[in-house]
């Protein structure tokens, strides 16, 4: 897979906020942010996360609940 492609990001879905935190392929950050855990947090989350990505196209998500 060609690195050039990828973008990692990790969110905390925390009670309050949505820490969001993005790495490129070298592991150095590519992002960092916090959103409001509401829709109007979600609607801002998108387009921040379509400026970080080089390929938006590739974007994918999974969602594990806490157990």
């Amino acid at each position: 897979m060609n690195d050039d492609l990828m973008l990692f990001v990790g969110v905390d879905w925390a009670t309050e906020e949505l820490e969001v935190y993005a790495l490129d392929p070298s592991g150095g950050e590519a992002g960092a942010r916090a959103f409001k855990r509401s829709g109007g947090g979600l609607a801002e989350l998108r387009p921040w996360l379509l400026k970080n990505a080089r390929r938006p196209w590739l974007l994918t998500a999974t969602l594990r609940p806490l157990e």
